[in-house]
This record gives structure tokens, C-alpha cells and sequence, in this order.
């Protein structure tokens, strides 16, 4: 059996992954907390604070109790999680679908911004998944050219 070595980027990807996937995890339990009443659950949503603002009305609800982090916020997280999860199965973005994400994600957040259009929860968070995967794309990018010498 032949043992591969690891690099310090494949580490430092391991890294973020495993904390991408710990705080979206976290958003999805720490309202459970708060619902059955465990003590330590205000201090998670002051955690989550420094991470998000999270509005409640932008916010998705489990039982009653808003979840720590804001839908878009969910959303960019979620997308940082599952772009690095595709990077370790070998999936590559095409530089079409990379623009386009980045268009949906960016151009989404702007017409809410200057309140051109009023969403729902579901299209922000849609909108930061595509953030999430436009960001750590570019960084991908942005790391090869560099290494190029760029």
C-alpha cells in the first residue's frame, strides 16, 4: 500500500473544510439547543455573532428560534464547505460557470443592496452559495497564478 504525502496546501484545505463544515453544523444546532433549553446555547449565538450579523428576518427558523447565522451567510459557508469538498473529489469549475456563479452571487447581492429587488431567505441563501463557491474559486485561482510566478 503506497502512503501519499501530504502538502501544506492539502493541509491548510483539510483545515478550512473541516471549519467550513463545523460552522455550518453549528448553525443548524445551536437553534436545537435553544429549543430544549441548554444552557450554553446563548453563548454559541455571541460565537456566531462574530461571523454574522444575522437579522432575524433573515434568518431561517428551526422550532421557533432563528438560526445563528444569516440565510446568505448559511449559504457562503455552505459553499466554501462543498467547493472544497469537490476539490478533493478532482472537480474543476469551467471558467463560464465560475463568471456565471459570480454574476448570480455578486449581481443578487447588489440589486438587494441599492433595493432594486426584495427576496426571500431562499434566494439569499442560493445567492451565497454561489459567493461561496465564486470566493474560494478565486482564491484557488488566484494561488496557481501566483505560483506561476504572476
Amino acid at each position: 500500500m503506497k502512503v501519499e504525502k501530504l502538502t501544506l496546501k492539502e493541509i491548510v484545505i483539510m483545515a478550512v473544510t473541516a471549519l467550513s463544515f463545523l460552522i455550518v453544523l453549528g448553525a443548524l444546532c445551536v437553534p436545537l439547543l435553544a429549543y430544549y433549553k441548554i444552557g450554553f446555547s446563548d453563548g454559541f449565538y455571541v460565537l456566531y455573532r462574530k461571523l454574522c450579523h444575522g437579522p432575524i428576518a433573515t434568518c431561517f427558523l428551526i422550532n421557533g428560534y432563528a438560526m445563528p447565522l444569516c440565510s446568505r451567510c448559511l449559504g457562503i459557508w455552505t459553499g466554501i464547505f462543498l467547493t472544497f469538498m469537490l476539490y478533493f473529489e478532482r472537480v474543476k469549475f469551467g471558467h463560464a460557470l465560475y463568471v456565471i456563479f459570480g454574476i448570480l452571487g455578486i449581481g443578487g447581492f447588489l440589486l438587494e443592496f441599492f433595493n432594486l429587488i426584495f427576496i426571500n431567505n431562499y434566494i439569499r441563501l442560493l445567492e451565497g452559495l454561489f459567493i461561496g463557491i465564486f470566493l474560494v474559486v478565486t482564491v484557488m485561482r488566484l494561488e496557481i497564478k501566483f505560483k506561476k510566478g504572476y
